[in-house]
């Protein structure tokens, strides 16, 4: 089973690791896309070396991995999520509930 997991995960971040040097190659490459693929493949090193015990480059890994996301996020990566998460916060409306006045009385 960890040998399964290793397995895939290593293979995501190999075909992360190819993605960005494709849009290297072909030109369309650019700071948002590359920070995304490379969040990434750290997240499934990160899963690689939880699976394999190992405790340093697990952290080592999610740390990177959680820079390179929240560069992703702060370059315009996530405008249609945020799009869609405002979206979705405007159809709820705070309503104020009050208990009633005789909640509040205190029979003795």
């Amino acid at each position: 089973m960890i040998a399964i997991v290793v397995l895939f995960s290593s293979l995501a971040a190999l075909t992360a690791v190819i993605a960005v040097a494709t849009d290297v190659a072909l030109g369309r490459a650019s700071y948002r896309r590359t920070f995304g693929w490379t969040a990434v493949a750290y997240g499934s090193l990160t899963v690689a070396a939880v699976a394999l015990h190992l405790p340093l480059w697990a952290s080592l890994y999610a740390a990177i991995g959680a820079i390179f996301a929240w560069l992703w996020w702060h370059s315009g990566g996530g405008d249609g999520t945020k799009r869609r998460l405002r979206r979705l916060r405007a159809r709820f409306a705070g309503v104020r509930r009050t208990a009633p006045a005789t909640a509040m009385a205190v029979t003795r």
